[in-house]
């Protein structure tokens, strides 16, 4: 399972995830209210 966060502000970065701990990374993104979240999990 790989999981995938894109969060769009000025710029695109993606954040890989190894063991999914996807409220560490929305709490630390937590300032920018204007970031948009589309999660992809390949299985």
């Amino acid at each position: 399972m790989a999981m995938y966060i894109h969060f769009r502000k000025q710029t695109k970065y993606v954040v890989k995830l190894m063991n999914g701990n996807l409220r560490d990374i929305a709490d630390k993104n937590a300032e920018n209210q204007d970031i948009e979240c589309s999660l992809s999990i390949n299985n």
